[in-house]
C-alpha cells in the first residue's frame, strides 16, 4: 500500500512540474491577429521586443492553473517575427530614440504583450495585455480570451490599469 502512495505521489509531482504547452508560430500568429483585429488597428503600431512576464510560467486565476505557451521562436523572450501585418518590432530604447522632444507625449503608439498562458484543455488563454497611445490612452491589463468557433474571442479582463 505504502509503495502504491509513493507511486502516486511520484507520478504527481512530475505531471505537476509541467509549466508550458507547446505552440507553434502559425497559432501565435492567430492568436494575436484575432486580439489586433479586435481593436481595429488602422496604420502601423510598434510591438516592444521583450516579452512581458516571461519568467513567470504559471498564472492561478479563478480556480485555474493557466501554463506558458512554450514556441521555438521565442525561447529566447524577445519577439524575432512579426505577429501582425500592422506591428513593427522594436526595442523599447528604439522606440524612445524616435521621440522628439516631450518623452511622455510624443512616445509613438505601440503594444507590448505576453506569451498566451493556456488552460489545460486549450481553449481559454490569458495574456498581459499593454496598449500605449498618447499620455492619456494607455491600457495594461490581464485578459481572458476563449477559442469560440475557431476564433479566439476576448471574454474579460481580470484587472486592468488605463488612463
Amino acid at each position: 500500500m505504502f509503495k502504491y502512495s509513493l507511486l502516486a505521489v511520484f507520478l504527481f509531482l512530475i505531471l505537476s512540474c509541467r509549466q508550458t504547452v507547446q505552440t507553434d508560430q502559425t497559432e501565435l500568429k492567430q492568436i494575436y491577429h484575432d486580439i489586433l483585429s479586435a481593436d481595429s488597428l488602422n496604420g502601423r503600431y510598434y510591438l516592444i521586443d521583450s516579452i512581458e512576464n516571461f519568467e513567470t510560467k504559471t498564472i492561478k486565476q479563478s480556480g485555474t492553473i493557466y501554463f506558458i505557451a512554450d514556441c521555438n521562436s521565442t525561447k529566447s523572450g524577445i519577439w524575432t517575427d512579426n505577429i501582425h501585418d500592422s506591428l513593427l518590432i522594436i526595442s523599447k530604447k528604439g522606440l524612445h530614440s524616435k521621440v522628439k522632444g516631450d518623452q511622455f507625449v510624443m512616445t509613438p503608439a505601440n503594444y507590448s504583450f505576453s506569451l498566451p498562458y493556456f488552460s489545460k484543455d486549450k481553449q481559454t488563454f490569458l495574456i498581459y495585455y499593454d496598449h500605449y497611445c498618447g499620455n492619456v490612452c494607455a491600457e495594461y491589463s490581464l485578459r481572458l480570451y476563449k477559442k469560440i468557433n475557431g476564433k479566439w474571442t476576448f471574454i474579460k479582463t481580470y484587472f486592468s490599469i488605463v488612463s
